[in-house]
């Protein structure tokens, strides 16, 4: 008789064991899958202060670098952002828009922040916005 408890007991340790095991594991992957989204999100964020920061795009006059977008720069700019849709828009004096990125979508995180166009060529600063579209797929990350 107390091999057939002992065995009963050992099953349902098994058993309970087995359940919090599975538990665990889906928690975990949850949780994995909420800091990649997390680690995405920041860096989808830094954007805002990386794009006016490349040399592709930034603005200098006699070798000296300002804290603006070169306009003829983003004349000929060609950028890979995956699923990011990048739009510099001029604000004032004129309404223009550049997209450097195309993306499309059903969801998608809005960021956006002012800056400073320079038009070389009529040598003149004007007010401008950075838009960037992060497009998401039913919750998940396109890759």
């Amino acid at each position: 008789m107390e091999i057939k408890e002992s065995i009963l007991v050992i099953f349902i340790f098994i058993v309970i064991l087995s359940i919090g095991l599975i538990v665990f594991h889906r928690y975990n992957t949850e949780s994995i899958k909420n800091a990649e989204f997390e680690y995405k999100k920041d860096k989808f964020e830094l954007l805002l202060v990386e794009i006016p920061n490349m040399p592709e795009l930034k603005c200098s006059k006699f070798a000296e670098e300002n804290e603006c977008i070169d306009i003829m720069k983003l004349e000929f700019f060609e950028g890979d952002f995956r699923d990011k849709r990048i739009v510099i828009e001029e604000v004032y004096p004129h309404d223009v828009i550049w997209i450097l990125s195309e993306a499309t979508g059903d969801n998608k995180l809005i960021a956006s922040t002012p800056i400073s166009l320079y038009d070389p060529v009529e040598d003149e600063f004007s007010i401008g916005k950075l838009i960037i579209e992060w497009y998401i797929w039913k919750g998940k990350l396109k890759w």
